[in-house]
């Protein structure tokens, strides 16, 4: 099985047509029927006062999918925001043994992603999302940016001899893939 990791810096598929996936933790695989790159599109969670978090979590239904499709999701984060995630409403994603962890606008000058990372939606399974303003002064604006590819699947009922792996979130599941 083969998983290369989700940030590869630019901006490509994880797979191509005619190549496989396992998602996890559905334990299914999928013959890759067609790819297509998605457009960019923009979330604004509005105006948010100096140390606010918006009022609860929202779920970014512009990034659900349809029936035995998968979407490979860049965001990246415009202002000076902070966005804590779930993938699936009460379910955290970026989790550790005892801390959720956030991703930030500020402290992408020291990780190298660019204030960006990658989420998997299969299906209609798209993230909940609260973005809180870090700073002590107003901001107007809480954007985040998202683009991607689509892959179309057929679910293969005999093992592959190669595929590669992508973590997903399962609806039917209590855990998350970390």
């Amino acid at each position: 099985m083969v998983y290369d990791g989700i940030y590869k810096g630019e901006l490509t598929p994880i797979v191509k047509y005619g190549e496989n996936l396992y998602l996890i933790p559905l334990k299914k695989y999928f013959s890759v029927m067609y790819v297509e790159p998605l457009p960019g599109d923009l979330k604004d969670f509005g105006a948010l006062s100096a140390g606010e978090v918006a009022a609860g979590y929202t779920q970014v239904t512009d990034m659900n999918m349809s029936e035995f499709e998968l979407a490979q999701w860049r965001v990246k984060l415009l202002d000076d925001i902070t966005l804590s995630i779930r993938q699936k409403q009460g379910v955290g994603k970026y989790i550790t043994r005892n801390v959720m962890e956030q991703l930030e606008f500020r402290t992408a000058i020291y990780s190298g992603s660019g204030n960006m990372f990658e989420i998997y939606v299969y299906e209609d399974e798209a993230p909940w999302i609260q973005a809180t303003n870090p700073t002590n002064y107003d901001i107007e604006k809480s954007r985040i940016f998202f683009e991607g590819f689509r892959y179309v699947l057929q679910e293969l009922t005999d093992v592959p001899s190669k595929s590669t792996a992508v973590p997903v979130w399962d609806g039917d599941q209590d855990q998350v893939v970390r």
